[in-house]
């Protein structure tokens, strides 16, 4: 399967609903969709003090159970912490969507 999805310069599915998850989730966290965010996560916007990546990291909480582990927050969180703000534009949807394209966002895959 991976032979054919490099052959036609195609990304796996699993690459595909990443991309689609950053993609919600920049739309969850700059208010663009109507969700009710106060349980959903804490946003850290921090301004005095510069943090790496970017200023939107999201505040995971300890999870004991098994169906707040496989939630969307807690499974795209680690990766949106991880988008570089040299990298990434936040300053829109589009040069948002735009910008993860430059992302190796595989790393974070099985394929």
């Amino acid at each position: 399967m991976s032979e054919t999805l490099t052959h036609f310069h195609l990304d796996s599915l699993e690459l595909r609903r990443l991309r689609s998850d950053l993609c919600m989730m920049y739309k969850i966290v700059f208010g663009l969709c109507d969700v009710d965010t106060d349980n959903l996560y804490v946003l850290r916007l921090d301004v005095s003090r510069p943090t790496r990546g970017h200023r939107f990291k999201i505040m995971l909480e300890h999870c004991t159970n098994n169906y707040r582990k496989n939630f969307f927050i807690q499974r795209v969180a680690p990766v949106w912490n991880s988008l570089l703000l040299a990298i990434v534009d936040f300053s829109s949807l589009l040069r948002f969507q735009r910008s993860l394209a430059m992302v190796n966002l595989r790393i974070f895959t099985c394929f």
